[in-house]
């Protein structure tokens, strides 16, 4: 998968729990701590695991529209943080060490 799709499908999944009104204390708590994870991932790998172990727990939860709010402000934070991750220069691969006959 490529990284422009990957990150679409990281910013899909934090829009579908935020939308589909996932929010209550325990999910604005596990979005701060998801938003952390995903900021502190250096791969896409990393912030997908971090961003559907949260969707996966949260799926069905429910509240106000003040912890609504809160995990809106942990998605973009995601978003933000995935998007540094999309836009970060690929290291160039080790070179093989020369053969020797």
């Amino acid at each position: 998968m490529n990284r422009l799709a990957a990150a679409a499908l990281l910013s899909f999944a934090c829009f579908a729990c935020f939308a589909g009104g996932c929010a209550n204390p325990a999910a604005v708590k596990d979005a701060d701590e998801a938003a952390d994870k995903v900021c502190a991932c250096k791969d896409l790998l990393c912030a997908k695991n971090a961003v559907e172990a949260f969707a996966t727990k949260h799926k069905d939860a429910t509240g106000t529209s003040s912890d609504k709010a809160k995990i809106g402000a942990a998605t973009k934070r995601i978003q933000s943080c995935t998007a540094n991750i999309v836009l970060a220069p690929t290291p160039a691969p080790t070179p093989a060490p020369p053969v020797t006959p």
